[in-house]
């Protein structure tokens, strides 16, 4: 069995672990593992749907994730269908959350939303650059 399986079974133990490693950084030792924004980013998405979850006890898991998927892109304003390709039938294994394919389906979500963000942003700075229009006396000089 790997490490992170382990964690997956019992969320607690890798809550635990995660303050021993806060710890140890707050008391001088430097961290060697560096955490991608994506993880980063999944972990945080990964707490948050926690506390959607204890907010709406009675909502069907499956729900509860999709209306999380729906705030994060509404939290960054985009309106295209990304990351909502993903199995619902997957979502739960053994009664429990899927945590493995719940990180996956995280991540590739993530992921597509940088990417989407990045497309933008080249879009809207080409689009102002290229409206941009020099005065009458303007002249290159080389």
């Amino acid at each position: 069995m790997r490490y992170s399986q382990l964690f997956e079974i019992d969320p607690e133990l890798g809550r635990m672990l995660g303050r021993a490693a806060r710890g140890v950084k707050d008391a001088g030792f430097q961290s060697t593992g560096v955490v991608s924004d994506v993880q980063g980013r999944v972990e945080k998405g990964i707490d948050n749907l926690e506390k959607e979850i204890a907010k709406n006890p009675n909502q069907t898991f499956a729900a509860t994730f999709k209306n999380f998927l729906e705030k994060e892109k509404e939290a960054v304003k985009v309106t295209d269908k990304i990351g909502m390709d993903y199995d619902n039938g997957r979502l739960i294994r053994s009664g429990k959350p899927n945590s493995s394919y719940i990180r996956g389906v995280l991540a590739k979500f993530y992921k597509q939303l940088n990417q989407y963000i990045e497309k933008t942003q080249k879009q809207a700075s080409k689009d102002y650059f290229g409206k941009q229009n020099p005065g009458k006396g303007f002249r290159p000089q080389i």
